[in-house]
């Protein structure tokens, strides 16, 4: 953010001091590929913390109990 806000500040000092050449036009040039790329940072960000809260729990609780039959002659009756 304070970058971008440097930027800025320096392509307009450039545009208003230098009235004859073109100096803030490399300025506005990388100010534009730091908006787009600050943007594309924000979409990548909201799309992982949106895909880490849907997500269902992965943990499984399940009590099994293996046992004879009642009266099964591998109890001893």
């Amino acid at each position: 953010m304070f970058f971008s806000a440097l930027i800025g500040i320096v392509s307009f000092l450039l545009a208003v001091f230098s009235s004859h050449s073109a100096y803030y036009q490399v300025p506005m040039v990388v100010l534009g590929k730091v908006y787009a790329n600050s943007m594309l940072v924000l979409i990548n960000s909201r799309m992982i913390l949106g895909s880490e809260e849907t997500r269902t729990p992965s943990l499984v609780i399940s009590v099994l109990r293996f046992g004879t039959a009642p009266g099964h002659p591998a109890d001893g009756l």
